[in-house]
């Protein structure tokens, strides 16, 4: 029998993570790696469908923060791809009420984004002043209250709503007051909306690389051999590769589930770490009609009696985007995300027309529907990750810290709070911790310890 092939490197996952890890090792003089993918596709969640003639991503679809440090910036300009401007200004956004249809005035509508505003400033100062004698973190829901942000109107919790739960994908009493995002803040946020993708950026960086890459190759189990010198990854279909170094960069729910099996098992620490970063549910559900009978405004905000439900619209028919198209995008997040994927097309179709009709009286049905559903996926198990209140520099460590020095993980979810959620943030963290593998691959003096520091194990430098 032949010896088999033993590589230096396996990359588990080509998504932005994977492919900027690949790019870096490169880099770093290290080739012999293979990318084992278990969709028939390259780019994760960067993934784009037609509908109604046009390519509409299904999950990533903004550059935010775009700017010459963005690294998906650059590249958009370098594949000269086509994209709109995002606009959050507030005197753009209509609010009606979900019931009646009866539209709130700007002047309203801005006085409580002012407060809320002001009122987020305070909770920060108030959670800073609160780390800084040592305790611990609280949630977004807390801190607002503490800083005297109560909402009790549907008017004050549609304008939260869009405000946390639109860019975190989840309510504020989930999220840690010392990680959170909020829409509108960070830089200019653009859309993509070139007809190849958003993963076109992707699917080009990564062509130099095309033959080390194995599409439909689910992994199914990961053990550990001679004494934790060689690694035994096997797929769903029962085909081995062997490697010294794996990088995993598997989402955090995919890694929570189960889905793979680690062999031993991996760390208590580990585990830990990878339970304080759980993801988040994001529906995005475009619709078709036959006419446009909504407002002009590119955000249309409809209060209801239930969080988040049917009150998030985008009008993609604005003159940057789709103009000759009537459509609209729905974004549901939460539970109310994770309920409506149970549903069926023809459910959410009279679900919606209904809602519509409430607000538009000449409203009429959809005439096509599109939904992702990255919750139910087994390669995802969600959108992308959170950070819930408690999270600390433990925890941080511990999420992109290797596992016997072999193991190694990488994903928007290792990142802090201006990377984690973001898709420049994936490629940028498995590009920097390709950077400390090819060094421990060259010297085993650079190689992490067994355990991060705050878990017993010891600094090193790695350059």
């Amino acid at each position: 029998m032949s010896k088999p092939d033993v590589y230096d490197v396996l990359i588990l996952g080509c998504g932005a993570s994977g492919i900027g890890t690949a790019i870096s090792l490169h880099e770093q003089g290290i080739d012999n790696f293979l990318i084992l993918e278990a969709k028939d596709y390259i780019g994760g969640r960067v993934k784009s469908q037609q509908f109604a003639g046009k390519s509409v991503p299904m999950g990533a679809g903004w550059i935010h923060g775009a700017d010459e440090s963005n690294i998906m910036w650059r590249l958009a300009k370098k594949y000269q791809m086509k994209v709109h401007k995002d606009n959050y200004d507030y005197d753009d956004i209509v609010f009606r009420n979900g019931t009646n249809g009866v539209w709130y005035p700007q002047w309203l509508v801005n006085k409580i984004h002012h407060k809320l505003e002001k009122d987020i400033n305070k909770m920060d100062e108030l959670l800073e002043g609160r780390r800084d004698k040592g305790r611990s973190d609280l949630n977004v829901k807390s801190g607002l209250r503490w800083a005297k942000w109560i909402p009790t109107t549907p008017l004050e919790q549609a304008i939260e709503y869009y405000k946390f739960d639109f860019e975190n994908g989840i309510e504020p009493g989930a999220l840690s007051g010392m990680s959170y995002g909020v829409t509108g803040e960070g830089g200019d946020d653009y859309i993509i909306t070139d007809s190849r993708g958003y993963e076109h950026i992707l699917k080009e960086e990564v062509k130099p690389y095309q033959q080390k890459i194995r599409l439909n190759h689910e992994i199914m189990r990961i053990t550990a051999i001679h004494n934790n010198t060689l690694y035994e990854v096997m797929t769903t279909k029962w085909k081995k590769y062997y490697t010294k170094k794996v990088v995993v960069t598997f989402s955090a729910g995919v890694l929570t589930y189960g889905n793979v099996k680690f062999i031993p098992s991996l760390p208590e620490w580990k585990m830990e770490a990878l339970n304080m970063v759980p993801m988040c549910h994001y529906c995005k559900i475009y619709l078709r009609f036959p006419n446009a009978f909504w407002d002009d405004s590119y955000y249309i905000m409809l209060t209801a009696k239930t969080r988040g439900e049917y009150v998030h619209w985008q009008n993609f028919k604005v003159p940057t985007l789709f103009p000759n198209e009537n459509i609209l995008m729905l974004t549901l997040t939460g539970d109310t995300c994770v309920q409506n994927q149970k549903k069926t097309d023809s459910e959410v179709i009279e679900e919606i027309t209904k809602v519509l009709k409430s607000v538009y009286p000449n409203a009429t049905a959809p005439s096509e529907v599109l939904r992702n559903n990255w919750s139910n996926d087994r390669h995802f198990r969600g959108a992308y990750s959170y950070q819930v209140s408690g999270i600390s520099e433990a925890d941080y460590e511990a999420l992109e810290h290797s596992v016997e020095k072999n193991i190694w993980f990488t994903g928007e979810y290792t990142g802090r709070s201006e990377e984690y959620g973001f898709t420049h943030g994936a490629y940028n963290l498995g590009y920097k911790m390709a950077k400390k593998l090819a060094s421990c691959l060259k010297d085993e003096n650079l190689c992490p310890e067994t355990q991060p520091p705050s878990y017993g194990g010891q600094k090193k430098c790695t350059t």
